[in-house]
Parts: C-alpha cells; structure tokens; sequence
C-alpha cells in the first residue's frame, strides 16, 4: 500500500465492512422504517465492496479483498432477510386475512341482529 495512493482500496474495503454490518443492523430490525433508513448503506456496500474488491485485487492485497468480501457479504445476508422477512409477511397476510374477514363478517351479522329494526 502506498502512500500517495490515499485513500486506497483497503480503505474503501473497510468502508464497505462498516456499511455493510449497518445495512445487516438495520435489516434485522423489526420496523419498517429501519429497512428504510439501511437502504442507503445497503447501495454503499454493493457499489463500494465490489469496487474495492476489484482494486484489491489488482494491487494484490489480500486484506482489502477479504473486507470487501466480508462487507458484501453482510450486504447479501441483509438483503436475504429482507426477502425472507417479506416473504413471511405475505405467507402470514395470505393465510391469516380470510379467518379475519369471516369473523368480522359474523360479528357485523350478529351486530345488525341486534339492532332495532324501527316501531311496531
């Protein structure tokens, strides 16, 4: 690594490193806004880890390699989950949305049963 290459392509492997453990984060979290707030991380980490992971290469650095692999890396299993997660929510709404519907259409039922039907 030279010095007047600054800063180099270990430096934007670790970037990709950091961001991409922030986009892993804010994937896990259970609320929809931090996937939201992680997507900026998760586009830094593709476009920088697979930049740098490149340029290691060429300057055969074997450090900055293996942090930009382990930063997109991060970045793909947080974007698995997200398709896990999505996937799980859809299974669940599907599932889950015609008991709800039945019961509601029931309770509505009993509901207008009751009700006064106006005077004799």
């Amino acid at each position: 690594m030279s010095e007047t290459n600054f800063p180099s392509s270990r430096f934007w492997a670790t970037v990709s490193l950091i961001t991409g453990g922030l986009w892993l984060i804010f994937s896990l979290l259970p609320t929809v806004i931090t996937t939201f707030l992680g997507l900026p991380f998760a586009a830094i980490t593709f476009g920088l880890g697979l930049w740098s992971r490149g340029a290691a290469r060429r300057e055969a650095d074997a450090v900055g390699v293996r942090r930009a692999t382990w930063g997109l890396s991060f970045g793909c299993l947080g974007c698995a989950w997200q398709a896990a997660a999505v996937t799980l929510f859809i299974i669940a709404l599907t599932l889950g949305l015609p008991p709800v519907l039945n019961s509601l259409i029931a309770y509505l039922q009993e509901l207008w049963a009751m009700w006064p039907q106006g005077t004799p």
